[in-house]
């Protein structure tokens, strides 16, 4: 408590406020079961589909509507809390329908590889706009921030940020796939990357701190890794600068926007005892949350994913342009380091390795042109 005073205006009444509280009781246990039911019926669609016209003629066309759905979540589980409190398995449909819908005509109407475009556009303008009007469609979906939980009643929760960032990184990359490697592609994703922290950063928006440090890191290595060239020391102490880069740039945004005042005030100043207290506190609560429940099982089996992807980054290749091995490891790099600067620790990675395994599977959905080839070849030999 730093006994700042608070200030209260309006009216509130039991007839408002029960709803509202009755709604964040039920979203903690919601949050699980529905993304377990996109991936459910993600794996429903497979069988069906492939029962039907057999595993090779859809395995390509599921993957990359799988993938898409994954990108889709955070545009639609603001559809069940512009409902209200709507039942469990009609939230569970709802996410899990629409996204899954979504992602089919995403890949239908956009040629692979930019239908990724289309959910990161969506996705970050309804956000943005909702946190402009007071966060209240985010405040009350399964992925918000919730004071049942420790968390604020508003703006962005660590449960979106990750995923956010990646979701920028796929658009991108979605956008900028048919360029090469330039200084002026950099700095696209850089001047993107600005933006997104400004919005999930500022205390009238998004009120986020860490998302400084999350964006600015991710944004970081993936521009450097769009410059031509090798890596160097410097480019290196970029990358391990870019959190800092990141903290001071909102700082800046701070002083401009509540002289001071802001979210980041609250959270960072206070001397240096303050700025290492914080850093202690936020440190001790990520170790703590490792070992609650299966978090540490769900760590490793993540972390697990991400070094299989890795090694095995052949089945990738050959990717439609530079930007996309950039947005993947970007967005891996910003996941890794949100789990250690976030007090939320490992749900960090684990949310970003779920948005990056949509990714993914849009990528090894890549249309099967196998058939072109064969049809052609005759004509060749004749």
């Amino acid at each position: 408590m730093t006994g700042n005073p608070i200030q209260a205006d309006g009216e509130r009444q039991p007839v408002v406020l029960t709803p509202f509280r009755d709604r964040l009781d039920d979203l903690g246990p919601r949050r699980t079961p529905a993304l377990a039911f996109v991936f459910l019926g993600w794996l429903l669609i497979y069988l069906a589909a492939g029962a039907i016209a057999g595993r090779e003629k859809i395995s390509h066309a599921v993957r990359r509507t799988g993938g898409l759905a994954i990108l889709w979540i955070p545009s639609v589980i603001l559809v069940p809390a512009a409902l209200g409190n709507p039942s469990a398995g009609l939230e569970y449909g709802l996410i899990a329908g629409l996204a899954l819908l979504l992602g089919f005509l995403s890949d239908r109407f956009l040629p692979w590889p930019r239908a990724t475009l289309v959910p990161a556009v969506v996705g970050l303008t309804v956000i943005t706009v909702d946190l402009a009007l007071g966060s209240h469609l985010i405040t009350r979906s399964v992925l918000g921030p919730n004071p049942g939980y420790g968390s604020r009643f508003y703006g962005i929760g660590n449960e979106l940020k990750p995923a956010l960032m990646v979701l920028l990184l796929a658009g991108l990359a979605a956008a900028l796939t048919s360029r090469p490697k330039s200084r002026k592609t950099a700095g696209i994703v850089i001047g993107c990357g600005i933006g997104l922290g400004v919005i999930l950063g500022s205390g009238r928006l998004g009120a986020g701190v860490g998302s400084s440090i999350i964006v600015a890191s991710a944004t970081a290595v993936a521009a450097i890794l769009m410059l031509p060239g090798r890596m160097t020391w410097k480019r290196g102490a970029i990358i391990l600068a870019a959190p800092v880069i990141g903290l001071v740039l909102l700082a800046g945004l701070d002083l401009a926007t509540a002289g001071g005042q802001g979210h980041f005030s609250h959270v960072l100043t206070g001397g240096g005892d303050g700025f290492i207290d914080d850093v202690r506190r936020r440190s001790t609560l990520a170790w703590q949350q490792l070992w609650k429940g299966n978090m540490a099982l769900v760590t490793l089996g993540c972390l697990l994913a991400a070094a299989f992807a890795i090694r095995n980054r052949d089945m990738f290749k050959p990717f439609p342009g530079p930007i996309w091995p950039a947005a993947l490891i970007g967005g891996l790099a910003g996941g890794l380091i949100g789990s250690v600067t976030e007090d939320s620790g490992p749900l960090l990675i684990v949310v970003a390795t779920i948005a990056l395994t949509g990714v993914c599977s849009y990528l090894l959905g890549r249309p099967d042109t196998s058939h072109l080839v064969s049809e052609e070849s005759p004509q060749r030999q004749e």
